[in-house]
């Protein structure tokens, strides 16, 4: 502050306690890094959906298996139908009307369509979100399902065999 006669004549310094808000960011900082983590689990798929069934975010896993880009998601370029066979068109529809009667969905098995045409088997479960979005969970089942079908080729081969050789006899 000055004097009357315009020299300094002192300095007011006002002080203001800042640890709880600093805690409080550390602790927000923390908190995000772990749901960053808790995202990036290979064989799990996290999708983020708008009400109208728009892709609007997914994890990295989902996009290295299934081929699609950064920039397809943030361009709104992927469906859930959309990316759904239409052999799954039905169930997918009768999963959103129980999402939108019950706020939750699945869980369920179905395909979706790689970037490439491919397909991959997921089972899926999901709930709406307070702000409208929907987030769904997905769990690569493509080796369960490869197996299974290894293991019926591998039974009707021998049921087969076994056919041939009752002939036989």
């Amino acid at each position: 502050y000055r004097t009357d006669d315009h020299r300094i004549g002192g300095v007011v310094i006002t002080m203001l306690d800042i640890t709880s808000r600093k805690q409080r960011e550390e602790e927000l900082r923390a908190s995000e890094e772990r749901m960053r983590r808790a995202l990036s689990v290979d064989g799990i798929a996290v999708l983020f959906f708008d009400a109208g069934g728009t892709l609007i975010d997914c994890n990295g896993w989902f996009l290295n298996t299934m081929g699609y880009s950064r920039e397809q998601v943030q361009s709104r370029d992927l469906s859930i139908l959309g990316m759904t066979p239409p052999e799954w068109v039905k169930e997918t529809t009768d999963q959103l009307e129980t999402l939108r009667r019950t706020g939750r969905l699945g869980p369920y098995e179905k395909q979706y369509f790689r970037k490439d045409g491919s397909r991959i088997w997921m089972m899926l479960s999901g709930c709406s979100q307070e702000d409208g979005t929907i987030v769904v969970h997905g769990i690569d089942l493509s080796h369960t399902r490869a197996a299974e079908q290894q293991l019926h080729t591998l039974n009707k081969t021998l049921e087969d065999q076994v056919l041939q050789r009752t002939e036989l006899l």
